[in-house]
């Protein structure tokens, strides 16, 4: 069986030295409502220096997958005891690289 998941992560502060969120501060941080946007030229050069240290980032990405691989398989184990059905195992094989599907900047209002 194949089976699809996403993850939403976040940082905060320059992404050369980024200080990850936990996944209650991301959530958080999606339900905030926007109260404008930034100028076009100050969007690109903050999205530009997050494109431009991607490969750093990713490396936290990649251990943020195999945590969430880690408790999948756990579920799917848990559900399989509970159910005391012991002729299907499991595996999750995370695909490497993660695909990014956006980036996203949120800066904070006076």
């Amino acid at each position: 069986m194949l089976a699809e998941d996403s993850l939403l992560a976040a940082f905060q502060g320059p992404p050369a030295s980024p200080r990850w969120l936990d996944s209650e501060d991301v959530q958080k941080l999606i339900a905030v409502t926007p109260s404008g946007n930034v100028p076009a030229d100050v969007a690109r050069t903050r999205i530009q220096e997050v494109l431009d240290n991607i490969g750093g980032l990713m490396n936290q990405v990649d251990s943020l997958v195999d945590a969430k691989a880690q408790a999948l398989l756990a579920s799917h184990q848990r559900v399989r005891t509970a159910s005391r059905d012991k002729r299907i195992s499991y595996d999750v094989i995370p695909h490497r690289p993660p695909d990014l599907l956006a980036v996203f900047q949120f800066l904070p209002t006076a």
